[in-house]
């Protein structure tokens, strides 16, 4: 788990960009729900972004929790392993490298 500032070294106190949370294995919806909870109340972050073995997800933290909603209704954006594999690599990286670029990451 980790925290993303936009300056981790300043005296002020912001609120993170982003959090960042690595799963060794695939967590389970119960585990996303309850962690995109935890985000969205940790000092008002936007993003949330979970690693697990075989996919990269941002969630929005902008909206509060619902458990009414569809968990999928907060993922921004989604990268998966085989779609940085294949003929569109580059491509791919680009995207990604523009969704994780901080000018995104603070705007949400």
């Amino acid at each position: 788990m980790g925290v993303l500032h936009a300056n981790p070294h300043t005296q002020e106190t912001e609120p993170p960009i982003a959090i960042l949370v690595e799963f060794q294995q695939d967590a389970s919806e119960a585990t996303l729900r309850e962690l995109h909870r935890l985000s969205w109340n940790f000092s008002h972050s936007p993003i949330l972004i979970t690693i697990e073995p075989n996919v990269m997800k941002v969630w929005s933290c902008c909206e509060a929790p619902n458990a009414d909603r569809k968990l999928a209704d907060f993922l921004v954006h989604q990268i998966q392993p085989a779609e940085l594999a294949n003929e569109h690599k580059r491509a791919m990286e680009n995207d990604a490298a523009r969704a994780m670029h901080w000018i995104n990451l603070v705007s949400g």
